[in-house]
């Protein structure tokens, strides 16, 4: 076509790409260094170094939430047997069991969340 064609600039490295539009591409030797020097390379790596000192890095707890997921499980088995049994005692036993059993869940869940896998 006849008009102009864009032309596009690019620094990588130590060299600099000239595109002008597909017709030609030429590549410049710099001699200068590229603006990411040795000395912003350490003024990242000091100021990085600084915010990780800074925040707490994760931690998975692996351990810890596979005993708690076993305290679960029992714990639900025992809620789990103590109604059945409340049930064939009485209706209204069981329907206390059940009460209690939910305020008992709600406190763990709490506890859980807010003590016991506190980072």
């Amino acid at each position: 076509s006849g008009g102009p064609h864009p032309i596009d600039v690019q620094r990588r490295r130590d060299q600099l790409l000239v595109d002008e539009g597909g017709a030609t591409r030429r590549r410049i030797g710099l001699l200068t260094p590229p603006a990411d020097s040795m000395t912003d390379r350490a003024a990242v790596r000091l100021a990085l170094a600084g915010t990780l000192r800074e925040f707490p890095h994760f931690q998975p707890l692996v351990f810890y939430r596979l005993r708690l997921s076993l305290a679960v499980g029992a714990a639900a088995l025992v809620w789990l047997g103590t109604w059945a049994w409340a049930r064939r005692r009485a209706g209204r036993l069981a329907s206390l069991v059940s009460t209690l059993g939910l305020l008992f869940w709600i406190a763990t869940a709490v506890w859980i969340n807010q003590i016991y896998l506190a980072v």
